[in-house]
């Protein structure tokens, strides 16, 4: 080949090499604009792309996980940043990111565990005492996150998402007017769309919530006629505890009864979440008298180490039926696993006044796919549903039930609930029970 030859091939080879990194660089410089955009699943695809042409780009597998966990994908998220620390290991933003995705696998520990290395190489950090505080809010422990915020505030009023987080808190709380003015402080320094919808959410907020619906139960394997009723729920929220009254009408073995309801559920101290309610019938035909239930949700991630997503549950019962007084004791166990899924499993005894103990479980697996979304199955084995005339001598009949449950918005303020359960009462009847209702915010 001649001299002429040869170097016309060379850069014919250097055009295409640099024709190709070019096209590269768009890619990734497109998937930074989508993911800048908010146009996460092109930001995902584009970012994907560039880290498959340029392996060795750290920055591009910062980015690529940020995307993935913006949908839930965790796993996958967390996979890319660690392929993004094994060309950088310092990389503090790639170290930062590492410690949110495992608090967005609720795996607090671990998190905790990588910003406390951060705090001791990069002491006082703002972004780092700010991604505490949004760990602290993540795993259920406001007065944690608070004092983070209010740290990073104390140097630098002006530092928006610890004014965000903040504002957050404070919205939680039901403050919406310091949520506000906070959120209103960080727009003056970001004025970024995420911001002005927390703004938004407050001006056109809605502060109460009606459910109201019916609830059906045909036999077979039996004579007995039909069970119905009809309820409403009504709710609102005070500080940062919910509080509902309830009122159901219904009919069971040819008999009917009012039922009236009041609970309250919210954070009692840092990990333990608390819920209290109770009702009353004034006819008690087949409901209870009076009743009163008390529930504690204890989280342990700090105890258990990875395993720390998950809560322990304990729940008691004391209800005044006609025919006998009964306690029921429940302790369990609801994990936390990824994307969205919880399983859950409980161990049950019911005391009754007349006779021994009986004791049973409840297990169930439920997917949250997004908010206002919710599929939940599972089944229990027990006794038969409990009233006046179920309630035998000394111990209700043994029953298995299966159960299944959707709930999923309609529109921006209403959203449904279908719940469907099969309970199969020993040496009795098979009963197929169906309850539909609606929300409503307001």
């Amino acid at each position: 080949m001649t001299r002429q030859g040869l170097a016309v091939t060379s850069l014919a080879s250097w055009l295409a090499v640099a024709c190709c990194a070019s096209a590269v660089a768009g890619v990734y410089e497109n998937g930074l604009a989508a993911k800048q955009a908010g146009r996460v699943e092109e930001a995902t695809s584009l970012l994907g792309k560039a880290v498959a042409a340029q392996p060795r780009n750290a920055e591009a597998w910062f980015n690529y996980g940020t995307v993935l966990g913006w949908q839930g994908k965790n796993d996958e998220a967390l996979a890319a940043i660690r392929k993004g620390l094994a060309i950088a290991p310092k990389d503090y933003d790639l170290r930062v990111a590492e410690a949110r995705v495992m608090a967005w696998k609720s795996d607090y520990a671990a998190a905790d565990q990588r910003l406390d290395e951060l705090d001791a190489e990069f002491p006082k950090n703002e972004e780092v005492l700010v991604m505490r505080g949004r760990v602290a809010t993540w795993r259920g422990d406001p007065k944690e996150a608070r004092r983070y915020y209010e740290e990073v505030l104390s140097v630098n009023p002006r530092q928006v998402d610890a004014l965000t987080g903040l504002g957050d808190l404070e919205y939680d709380r039901s403050k919406f007017k310091q949520a506000r003015e906070l959120y209103a402080r960080a727009l003056e320094v970001d004025p970024s769309p995420d911001i002005q919808k927390r703004i938004d959410r407050i001006d056109n907020q809605t502060k109460w919530r009606a459910d109201f619906g019916v609830t059906g139960s045909t036999f077979e394997r039996g004579e007995r006629d039909n069970w119905w009723s009809t309820f409403f729920a009504i709710s609102t929220k005070i500080e940062s505890w919910g509080i509902w009254a309830r009122w159901e009408y219904g009919e069971r073995f040819e008999v009917r009864d009012n039922l009236f309801e009041f609970g309250a559920a919210g954070p009692l101290v840092s990990g333990v979440q608390a819920s209290v309610f109770g009702g009353f019938s004034p006819e008690g035909n087949y409901s209870a008298n009076a009743y009163v239930e008390g529930a504690l949700r204890w989280r342990l991630y700090k105890q258990l180490g990875a395993v720390g997503s998950g809560t322990l549950l304990t729940e008691s019962r004391w209800a005044d039926y006609e025919a006998a007084q009964v306690d029921t004791y429940r302790l369990g166990w609801e994990q936390a696993i990824k994307n969205g899924w919880t399983v859950s499993a409980s161990w049950i005894r019911l005391h009754y006044d007349t006779g021994e103990d009986t004791d049973g479980w409840l297990a169930f697996i439920m997917w949250e796919p997004k908010e206002r979304w919710m599929i939940r199955l599972g089944g229990g084995q027990s006794v038969e549903s409990l009233t006046n005339q179920t309630i035998q001598q000394d111990q209700s009949l043994e029953s298995w039930t299966v159960f299944l449950g959707m709930v999923m918005p309609v529109s921006e303020n209403w959203h449904v609930r279908i719940d469907a359960e099969r309970e199969d009462v020993k040496d009795s009847v098979v009963r197929y029970g169906m309850a539909l209702s609606m929300g409503c915010l307001f």
